[in-house]
């Protein structure tokens, strides 16, 4: 069953040199990425394809401050949301396979162990950084925040060829031809006994 748990996290948050702005809050929703993978012959390091998060956050900044900006990073990939005040903002980021580590799964989609798992979840697989920029008409202020994210790995069986498949599609013509075959000998042979009773 594929899992659509969302990561709920939120954080009060004091910018420095800005003393008693604990109304400064980031709100944010992970959703946690898919990736299939094919059954493998022992449990090396999977190599992840490309992951797909979805990020939904909302900003609050200590009066007269409005949200500016919501940047958001994971791996080598950055984002940048500029927000009204107070409004809920929900966006998809594509982390590409090369910006990301092998991991390590034991007993996950072996070839070899149908008894293996096949499905299995990383909590904290990768990282994000979210950083969130108040700005009033005299002032500014930024905070930071960490939230690990989590990978549901699916595991993908290859289905075993069909005899016809194993042989190629003309195994079937090959078969239909050979009884032809046989079927024209037998008349021969039973013209050949006749011609030769006569």
């Amino acid at each position: 069953m594929r899992s659509q748990a969302l990561i709920v996290l939120t954080f009060l948050l004091a910018s420095p040199g800005t003393p008693g702005s604990s109304d400064q809050a980031l709100t944010f929703e992970f959703t946690a990425a898919e990736a299939t993978v094919l059954a493998r012959a022992s449990n090396r390091p999977i190599e992840l394809p490309e992951l797909r998060f979805v990020v939904r956050a909302q900003a609050f900044c200590p009066s007269p401050q409005v949200p500016a900006s919501i940047s958001v990073s994971i791996a080598d990939t950055r984002m940048t949301i500029t927000p009204a005040d107070e409004a809920v903002f929900e966006h998809e980021i594509l982390v590409p396979a090369k910006q990301l580590a092998p991991v390590v799964a034991t007993g996950f989609c072996l070839a070899d162990d149908p008894g293996s798992m096949q499905e299995i979840r990383l909590e904290s697989a990768l990282s994000a950084q979210l950083s969130l920029r108040c700005n009033g008409e005299n002032s500014e202020s930024i905070s930071y925040a960490t939230a690990g994210l989590d990978v549901a790995l699916l595991c993908e069986n290859p289905e075993p060829l069909k005899p016809e498949a194993a042989y190629g599609e003309d195994a079937s013509d090959a078969s239909a031809t050979s009884s032809l075959r046989l079927r024209k000998s037998s008349v021969f042979n039973q013209a050949s006994s006749a011609a030769s009773a006569s």
